[in-house]
């Protein structure tokens, strides 16, 4: 029975990563994590909401229709990177081989895009204009966890603290364990952006349009190679006078690999106005919710088990991963000939979104949205100035707030962003008036957080059931009651522990801007 519950608590932390690795891909702020870095203007001034340019075509689509008449092209190239950085303090640790005498363990993910492009366009003829937009709406990359996690290593770390307690009952030397354990999770939301415009007088235009989403998501995870002092954990169960069919399920089921693929398309809609007066300009841009499921390819490799079941296509065709609502609005100022200022206000409707998440230990669907305090929001401040003809410099910055509620249920070791202040700073530069060059450097500054976990690896979900076989065990072995008796009163409470998250990344970027 002990057996059986070990093996859904260690697969589910990885089934759990599986269904929230979309976030951890992400590398710029916004709704759900969506990147808003859709321009190299955005990275050299962040704040893009009211610009009137060819980056309007994503920030201010109603904006275009204040260009002058023909084609404006913009297309970039971004270079991003991320680590991802989880300290997990837990007492059984220590018996980690890699790690040996230490309870606290560093984790950390990697992203590196060598290459993320971004592309806008856009028509102007009197009163009627039209743009496009392509990009990496969410996510972009990869992300790594070479040496896995700490939640997906501390049911082993559990185990291993059983066999070192019965085995100093026993009179045994203390052992150490070690396991290769993995995760990697790919996460792409590929979405070009048609909108249609009418410059209703020389103050005020409208834009509509769709977003056209094409979304897939890639996860594989292992954990291998599990031993105890050298020797398999099925052995060292035997150790203690279980059988062999014993020893071999354990084995069977300490070590895993998951693979599992879905994708879909998506649409959604987009509405957005402008107003411009003297040397103030006004812009508003709304994107509805747009309803995704997810399809699950039919070669996904995954444990027959409640938790697995969001990625079984014979148990869950699709899985619910909506895109929520926001409401953008922005204000440009021009101060002095040449000197341009901008305030921008984001609004994120992400608990209107249906986020599935998995399914729990009972199979009951985790509804992601619901751990959330209240709906995220973001201001950003930028500035630019035109030296000469030549050249213009900018810089900005966006803070982005999220209220994670209480308790911080929304933050987990695969799943963790938190309120960031990012700057950005850059400039152009023009061969003539019709080609430009754009470049800029962008980093974002996280909030640290620490969380308190009272059972990390699960152990008090187990307590019930493996008290009878707790008991059989003290029974037939008297000499170990008192430790058996000890291993059943931590059961009971788990084993708590202490988890710092961190993050950073940065980007550079470089981009091209055409008008004729």
């Amino acid at each position: 029975m002990y057996i059986s519950n070990s093996k859904l608590n260690m697969k589910k932390v990885i089934l759990i990563a599986v269904s929230l690795f979309a976030a951890v891909t992400s590398a710029m702020a916004g709704g759900y994590f969506q990147n808003t870095n859709q321009s190299i203007t955005f990275i050299r001034k962040p704040a893009q909401n009211a610009a009137i340019g060819v980056q309007a075509a994503y920030f201010n689509p109603a904006g275009i229709g204040f260009l002058d008449n023909g084609w404006h092209f913009e297309a970039g190239w971004q270079m991003p990177t991320q680590r991802r950085y989880v300290t997990s303090d837990y007492a059984p640790f220590a018996y980690g081989a890699a790690h040996p005498g230490t309870s606290e363990v560093k984790y950390t993910g990697k992203t590196f895009v060598p290459f993320l492009p971004t592309l806008s366009a856009a028509y102007v003829h009197d009163k009627l204009f039209a743009s496009f937009h392509f990009g990496a709406i969410t996510g972009g990359g990869a992300c790594s966890f070479d040496d896995g996690l700490g939640s997906f290593e501390a049911p082993i770390a559990a185990l291993a603290g059983v066999f070192n307690t019965l085995g100093a009952a026993a009179g045994k030397a203390p052992g150490a364990y070690a396991a290769d354990i993995s995760f990697t999770g790919k996460q792409y939301n590929l979405a070009g952006q048609l909108m249609v415009g009418y410059k209703i007088t020389d103050n005020l235009s409208v834009s509509a349009g769709i977003r056209m989403n094409h979304i897939f998501n890639d996860y594989d995870g292992a954990i291998e190679n599990v031993t105890f002092n050298g020797n398999s954990f099925g052995t060292t169960v035997q150790a203690f006078g279980l059988p062999a069919s014993a020893g071999e399920m354990v084995d069977n089921m300490v070590q895993m690999k998951i693979k599992a693929h879905n994708d879909c398309d998506a649409f959604n809609p987009i509405i957005g106005i402008d107003y411009r007066t003297g040397k103030l300009n006004f812009s508003a841009r709304y994107e509805f919710r747009t309803a995704v499921r997810l399809k699950n390819s039919s070669d996904n490799d995954v444990p027959e088990m409640a938790v697995a079941a969001a990625y079984d296509p014979s148990k869950n065709p699709t899985v619910r991963a909506d895109i929520p609502a926001s409401l953008s609005l922005g204000v440009q100022y021009e101060i002095i000939p040449g000197l341009r200022t901008e305030l921008d206000w984001n609004y994120y409707f992400d608990k209107q979104a249906n986020v599935f998440g998995g399914n729990d230990a009972s199979g009951a669907a985790l509804n992601k949205q619901e751990k959330l305090g209240s709906n995220p929001w973001e201001i950003a401040f930028g500035a630019e100035y035109d030296i000469n003809e030549k050249w213009t410099v900018s810089a900005g910055a966006n803070n982005l707030n999220l209220y994670l509620g209480d308790g911080k249920a929304y933050i987990g070791d695969t799943d963790f962003s938190t309120s960031s202040v990012s700057v950005g700073v850059g400039g152009r530069y023009r061969f003539s008036k019709k080609v430009a060059v754009d470049f800029g450097y962008y980093k974002a500054f996280y909030a640290n957080w620490t969380k308190n976990y009272a059972d990390y690896s699960g152990l008090a979900s187990m307590s019930g059931s493996v008290s009878g076989m707790l008991e059989g065990l003290a029974k037939a072995h008297p000499e170990l009651a008192p430790a058996i008796g000890q291993i059943g009163a931590q059961m009971a409470t788990g084993i708590p522990a202490t988890v710092k998250y961190d993050r950073d990344s940065w980007l550079v970027g470089i981009g091209i801007v055409l008008d004729f």
